[in-house]
């Protein structure tokens, strides 16, 4: 097996010292562990880059500082990479699309060259072959079949594929599909380099060979152990990405960690993530996820406060453990908040995944440490009936506005009581939440005058006020019904022609987007209404399946006194839809 070369310095001492990104490379087998995170630069961060490489060697720069790259000494002697990873896989990409042109230019020799000094070595005894860095365990085999390996220049992912390719892509991990975005835009790069440069490419491919291996400099910090590497991760960036919060939770609880357990924390982190990545992609799930759990037991925590109240609060390996196998439990429930379709939700039935549904439509994230509180401590038809009045009290609340302070201060102070034992179950939840849900008279008054500028919301709305127009109190309506087969139609146009003339142009810009003026229309019939005059539009009304639309046709003219006269009736019924009372 090919050790780690040291730089300096006995194994039990901190080392440093500034080196080129290739020339580390080259030094020995480096290792990302499993419990790192996934390869996570974007096309962006790649350009930024290879940008400022180009630049640089196109300046001359006698140097180039591309940041610190932290490594512990395993026993084995492989060094683990515990900050920057993202800077070395993308240079290890870059050093990859080089070798592949000469690949394709036959120049095998310069080719070989760069694979056995960057790119794998091989054991004497053995002649087996070793990646000089190997990525994580969702990154690794992918890395290395479509990165280090000889094959074709076409990524696997990333261009347009048919339908069935599409289903499979979806399959492969972000981060795969990350890395073949990135292995794209490298090799794209390089082959502008060589239409530039048409008469001596590989003369200035060489040069960018030289500059990474001498000249892109990186600090290099090699540590004795892996909880000495943490406690120097919490300082350090990662170059185009800020450090992320749940690296240096991560980092800060693994290194507190009992050591025997180390293992099985890390097994449990894994799995926390591996499950909130299914739920969603955006870049800081994890990080809300963690500020949310730990908001419904510590009160309101904000995301810059996240990490020194953790380190605060959790001083001993059994709560460091602890704290991770909660967050691994419970990652499976906040999944759910974020997919009305989870496997979850059959537990609770149809009507508690509609109410997720409403919530994530009316963004209403401020909710989500009381309902991580209301589904750990309530059973399965408390549960729904909480779903239900949250629903009622986050439409309640969006159109009057918050009386009490940050509704996320609110709900987080209500999720401390329900951890401990205070709310236990619906009704106590509606007693408790009885400051924030504005009352009758006031969401009756606001919901009468209110605009709706987003199209999704308003249907919800009138979706939702159909079903108590035709009789049904249940409130378990569809958040947002198909765009496709019903349509929101304005009564008064958005683009209102000569037929619209007896509204002043300035009151029509205040009056398209009240709720008065909104109603649900099968997508064929809003095509024929367009912008018709009000006359010509009312047979389409009147033959409508839905009962509010049908009831516009009652009217005689449509104006200002029109709309605020229906808007009146459908607050009459969003009182009803809405409430604090029970099925």
């Amino acid at each position: 097996m090919i050790t780690h070369r040291q730089p300096h310095s006995e194994l039990d001492q901190i080392g440093m010292v500034l080196i080129g990104i290739g020339k580390l490379l080259s030094e020995g087998l480096l290792k990302v562990p499993p419990y790192q995170r996934d390869y996570a630069w974007e096309r962006e961060h790649v350009q930024e880059l290879l940008r400022d490489l180009s630049e640089a060697i196109s300046e001359r720069a006698i140097e180039y500082f591309l940041g610190t790259v932290v490594i512990s000494e395993s026993e084995n002697g492989v060094g683990e990479v515990t900050d920057g990873q993202q800077r070395l896989a993308t240079t290890v990409i870059i050093l990859a699309a080089i070798r592949d042109y000469l690949i394709a230019q036959e120049d095998d020799e310069r080719a070989g060259e760069i694979e056995n000094t960057y790119l794998f070595k091989k054991d004497l005894r053995s002649l087996e072959k070793f990646p000089l860095l190997t990525l994580n365990l969702r990154d690794k085999a992918y890395f290395e079949a479509h990165i280090i390996e000889r094959r074709s220049a076409e990524p696997p992912i990333s261009r347009p594929a048919s339908k069935s390719k599409k289903r499979n892509a979806a399959s492969v991990p972000l981060s795969n599909q990350r890395l073949a975005a990135a292995r794209e835009e490298v090799a794209t790069f390089v082959e502008q380099l060589v239409n530039i440069h048409g008469k001596n490419p590989i003369d200035h491919l060489m040069d960018w060979v030289d500059f990474i291996e001498k000249k892109a400099k990186v600090i290099w910090v090699r540590v004795p152990d892996s909880a000495n590497a943490f406690t120097i991760f919490e300082t350090l960036n990662d170059r185009g990405l800020e450090l992320a919060i749940s690296d240096l939770l991560k980092n800060f609880l693994f290194a507190k960690a009992v050591p025997d357990r180390l293992e099985s924390v890390q097994a449990d982190w894994i799995s926390m993530t591996s499950v909130l990545e299914a739920a969603s992609s955006e870049e800081n799930t994890v990080v809300g996820f963690i500020r949310h759990y730990w908001s419904s037991y510590n009160g309101l925590t904000r995301e810059r406060e996240l990490f020194r109240e953790v380190k605060r609060l959790v001083t001993t390996p059994k709560q460091a453990s602890e704290l991770v196998s909660n967050l691994q439990r419970t990652a499976v429930i906040y999944a759910a908040l974020l997919n009305p379709s989870h496997e979850l939700w059959r537990k609770y039935g149809v009507s508690a995944a509609g109410h997720i549904a409403t919530l994530n439509l009316l963004r209403m994230t401020q909710l989500r440490p009381l309902l991580l509180a209301v589904f750990d401590s309530m059973d399965a038809e408390n549960v729904r009936q909480s779903l239900r009045l949250l629903v009622a009290c986050a439409v309640r609340v969006m159109i009057v506005g918050s009386r009490s302070g940050t509704l996320e201060e609110t709900y987080s102070n209500l999720a401390k009581e329900a951890r401990g034992g205070k709310i236990p179950d619906a009704p106590s939840l509606r007693k408790a939440i009885a400051n924030v849900f504005p009352s009758d008279k006031e969401f009756g008054e606001k919901f009468a005058v209110a605009t709706v500028s987003r199209d999704d919301l308003a249907r919800f709305y009138l979706s939702s006020l159909e079903k108590i127009a035709a009789g049904d109190e249940s409130q378990d309506t569809i958040a947002n019904p198909n765009s496709e087969e019903v349509n929101l139609e304005h009564v008064l146009p958005e683009n209102p022609g000569g037929n619209w003339g007896h509204i002043p142009v300035d009151d029509q810009r205040g009056l398209v987007k009240r709720i008065g003026n909104l109603a649900l229309l099968s997508a064929k019939g809003n095509a024929k209404a367009g912008n018709c005059g009000f006359t010509e539009k009312k047979p389409f009304y009147r033959n409508s399946s839905f009962e509010l639309t049908k009831r516009i046709a009652r009217f005689k003219s449509w104006d200002a006194d029109a709309i605020g006269k229906r808007q009146m009736e459908l607050a009459e019924l969003a009182i009803k839809a809405w409430s604090n009372k029970f099925a």
